[in-house]
């Protein structure tokens, strides 16, 4: 199954395998968190070598997505997030990144 977004989350079934990736010019990933381990700290998730995608496993209930976007360049990078690479299902439209104004993405994620 894929994200969904519903009133509050983006859901999707437990378990399941979702791959995030962003289409802009120069801007990366520099970070990601999803869910927190036994002492409530944020769990790191492994971003591509090429600093354009990472993959998570949908955990039960409802944990936060926390994504750190920046860019090399002066300019406004305009940046869309969707689901799997290349034409998946956007799930953020139009976020301007630039070297001035790093962004941070952060849905709810709700696993059924």
């Amino acid at each position: 199954m894929s994200l969904q977004q519903t009133a509050w989350t983006l859901a999707d079934t437990t378990g399941s395998l979702e791959t995030i990736s962003i289409d802009g010019t120069t801007t990366t990933i520099a970070g990601v968190t999803y869910g927190v381990d036994g002492s409530g700290a944020p769990l790191a998730v492994q971003v591509s070598a090429d600093g354009k995608s990472f993959q998570i496993k949908v955990i039960n209930g409802i944990n936060q997505l926390s994504v750190t976007l920046i860019s090399t360049s002066p300019n406004s990078d305009p940046v869309h997030l969707q689901q799997g690479t290349g034409t998946g299902a956007v799930l953020l439209d139009s976020l301007v990144v630039d070297a001035q104004q790093p962004a941070i993405w952060d849905p709810m994620i709700e696993g059924t």
